[in-house]
């Protein structure tokens, strides 16, 4: 974006505060006619007109978004949820206020959720790298190597009870090797230390949660981040991806560094090169598969500024174009100088639109915690961001959010981790349904799946249930997820074209099913 496009959108900013004007939206005329209340007929013409102008700015009201097939598809896909919800009433929960992981095992004994399943998802857009993977995997992994110890001391400054690190020799006397104790307790221990390193039914209340949260991210952190098991954890993460159906990724790091028994690592272009090792291999048995990692500042533990961050992420995407995918500025600690900085330095690398730099793509998502909204949300829009993720206070904000419409900003929302952290006890008031019913675009991503047990076909399970949608609606947000990924368009058409090739193959399973089912659970 060049600086006048800038100074273009301040305009327009500047312009809708003065004018008070938004996205344009039916008047009350045009749907009705006042005053002509005068005959039973007329009344419920004008009720009927009301309810069609509603349903025409929701997300999925395009007519033309379901062909006769995935109608018929469609009726009985309706009637499978319809049985879902009612099997799930019979044992005295609602999935979406029920608690996530006290109702899990739930859910996956469920008809409706192996039809979720195996939906073709497209992309998934948003996740952070050290809550996304496969803890139990990586458990494993840990236990078949001889230098990993855990903690078995109390909680102190330093260290938790039940922390992972690898080490030539014990850390202290309150730590044990992890395979020998493995191999002495058995499958009993194993259990017991994944739950100390995900969340569980036994973390809840809510108001326990971001503590347990904190304390099962800093255990894990010393498997996380050691070198020898990371390119394996990002490996199982992607084949687990892929067996969910998903044929896309974008995933946030920070680049904390990691280490190894020699040393410790903190050149992101180690970490950038292990995912290329990962990518050569699964796509050699899924070469359809692919995936991006976005520079993400807000978790950074590095004591840098704003433009010191950008200027890493502009080194690293000139020798890894094809992986590194955006820079996520959020962060509640720059300073508006800091920022200013920042913004000199993008405005300068977008002069040269052509250039690898000026191609990555700029992405906000504030820590979902900070329930007040971050003033850096503005910039967000300002500066177009591909995706605002969050936004759990944008509802708050109406001339944002015909702005985010009205310049095709997508929304990431990961409604499951905002619910199982205490954010939305019912995902049926959860914000997202807001902003599919005012049109905005939104993206499901699949933040802390790792850490707290779930599929990316849960989530979508969990919206279909809160938010009430039909095959039209999970189709809009699977399109919605490949037009707003940080691909070339020619990139975008591909996978498309391969989305439907899939999707018309499910919608034909379903048709299938339809004829010769009996819905009885």
């Amino acid at each position: 974006m060049k600086n006048r496009n800038l100074i273009i959108s301040l305009t327009i900013i500047i312009g809708l505060i003065i004018g008070c004007k938004t996205t344009k939206q039916p008047s009350v005329s045009s749907i009705i006619n006042e005053g002509e209340f005068n005959s039973i007929q007329k009344y419920f013409q004008n009720r009927s007109n009301l309810i069609n102008a509603e349903r025409e700015i929701q997300f999925d009201a395009d007519p033309d978004l379901l062909d006769t097939s995935e109608i018929i598809a469609n009726d009985f896909f309706i009637e499978l949820k319809k049985r879902e919800v009612k099997r799930m009433e019979e044992k005295d929960k609602f999935p979406p206020s029920s608690y996530f992981l006290d109702i899990k095992s739930f859910i996956d004994q469920s008809p409706f959720y192996l039809t979720i399943q195996n939906i073709p998802k497209g992309a998934m857009l948003y996740g952070h790298i050290h809550t996304m993977g496969n803890y139990r995997s990586l458990l494993n992994k840990a236990g078949q190597l001889s230098n990993c110890y855990v903690y078995i001391g109390a909680d102190n400054k330093s260290w938790v009870n039940g922390t992972f690190r690898f080490a030539p020799k014990s850390p202290g006397k309150q730590w044990r090797s992890f395979q020998q104790m493995r191999e002495l307790m058995g499958d009993e221990f194993m259990d017991e230390m994944y739950d100390n390193i995900s969340l569980g039914r036994d973390d809840y209340p809510f108001e326990h949660i971001p503590r347990e949260y904190d304390k099962a991210l800093f255990r894990a952190d010393g498997l996380l981040s050691y070198k020898p098991l990371f390119r394996d954890f990002v490996l199982s993460m992607f084949k687990d991806l892929v067996k969910d159906n998903v044929s896309y990724v974008e995933i946030h790091s920070s680049f904390n560094g990691m280490y190894d028994l020699q040393r410790s690592y903190f050149n992101p272009f180690t970490e950038l090169d292990l995912y290329v090792s990962a990518r050569n291999e699964i796509q050699k048995e899924h070469p359809d598969f692919d995936f991006k990692v976005i520079y993400s500042v807000g978790q950074s533990q590095k004591r840098k500024t704003l433009l010191e961050h950008y200027e890493t992420a502009l080194l690293l995407v000139e020798k890894y174009p094809e992986i590194l995918g955006g820079f996520d500025f959020a962060s509640i600690e720059y300073t508006v100088n800091e920022f200013k900085g920042f913004l000199k330095k993008y405005m300068e690398v977008q002069e040269n639109p052509n250039s690898a730099k000026a191609g990555i793509g700029l992405f906000f998502n504030p820590d979902e915690s900070d329930k007040t909204m971050d003033d850096h949300i503005y910039d967000a829009v300002l500066l177009e961001c591909k995706r605002i993720g969050y936004g759990y206070e944008l509802t708050k904000f109406p001339l944002l959010m015909n702005l985010i419409k009205e310049k095709g900003l997508a929304i990431e929302i990961s409604p499951i981790s905002n619910q199982v952290l205490g954010y939305s006890a019912n995902l049926s008031d959860h914000p997202g349904k807001i902003f599919l019913n005012h049109g905005l675009p939104v993206v499901l991503g699949s933040e802390n799946q790792g850490i707290m047990k779930f599929s990316f076909s849960h989530q979508f399970y969990e919206a279909a249930i809160a938010w009430d949608l039909d095959l039209a609606g999970i189709k809009q947000l699977i399109l919605n997820s490949i037009k707003y990924s940080n691909q070339p368009t020619w990139k975008k058409q591909i996978m498309e074209d391969l989305w439907r090739s899939r999707w018309k193959k499910f919608i034909k399973q379903l048709v299938q099913r339809s004829k010769i089912e009996v819905i009885e659970y």
